[in-house]
């Protein structure tokens, strides 16, 4: 029985995981279940799981920092939104991943390459090096979104709002359309370049194509955009700092 963690900071990524193994019950015993990587690090010093699921990005933490401070060596299998270029290097140092949104099958087939490689063959790791590719990726033109069985190739210039929608997420393009893809909004603001900014919760823009910016009660802003077709969205006070900062309001 192989005693594993899942380590994601969203439910419904938690939820949809705990789905896909219960096809495995008699396999696998999901021990440990977080969504910040210190109450990973606590839970997983506390129950020692051989294998872990673990999201790269935590609201505290990368996933990297998470398995750093163990004090033993888990077999890791990254569950991320990165593009191939980062994937290459997962591949290189033989570290599994399952590219976000994966099937049961392909996280069946990732459990399977676990329990084939015996603790001698299992690779050791260089945390930082690791950490640093990540840290100097390129930006990025363009974000794949997954709709049904199709893939679509976005310019990340047309791409004015990217809203959470329950579990999947809305983008609203330049000439004011829309369309659903069925990411969560966190896998989808990992692939987005430095132009881009969340002002809520559920809510991230595309600050090059801001036509003006309006302030509101309790440092709430509305933001306006270029297209009048586009529908003007409004930030929560939580985001507050990171609007400032980015405006210099």
């Amino acid at each position: 029985m192989i005693e594993l963690a899942i380590i994601e900071d969203e439910q419904p990524a938690i939820d949809r995981l705990k789905m896909m193994l219960s096809g495995l019950a008699e396999q696998v015993n999901i021990v440990t279940v977080a969504m910040t990587g210190q109450d990973a690090i606590n839970q997983c010093e506390r129950t020692k799981p051989e294998l872990i699921l673990l999201d790269i990005h935590l609201p505290d933490m990368r996933g990297f920092e998470v398995i750093k401070s163990l004090s033993y060596e888990p077999y890791v299998i990254f569950t991320t939104a990165y593009a191939e270029y980062a994937l290459e290097a997962f591949r290189t140092r033989a570290i599994d991943y399952l590219l976000k949104p994966f099937d049961k099958h392909q996280l069946q087939a990732a459990i399977e390459k676990y329990k084939s490689i015996s603790a001698e063959q299992r690779p050791t790791v260089n945390w930082e090096e690791m950490s640093t590719l990540f840290d100097n990726r390129k930006e990025r033109t363009s974000l794949a979104v997954k709709n049904g069985d199709k893939i679509k190739l976005i310019d990340l210039d047309q791409i004015v709002i990217v809203q959470a929608d329950d579990k999947y997420a809305q983008l609203t393009l330049q000439d004011g359309t829309t369309m659903f893809c069925d990411q969560l909004l966190k896998d989808i603001e990992s692939r987005l370049n430095s132009d881009f900014l969340r002002i809520h919760r559920s809510i991230i823009i595309n600050t090059s194509l801001i036509r003006e910016i309006s302030r509101g009660f309790k440092s709430r802003y509305s933001f306006h955009f270029k297209n009048p077709k586009v529908t003007s969205v409004r930030s929560s006070a939580s985001y507050s700092d990171e609007i400032k900062g980015r405006f210099n309001l």
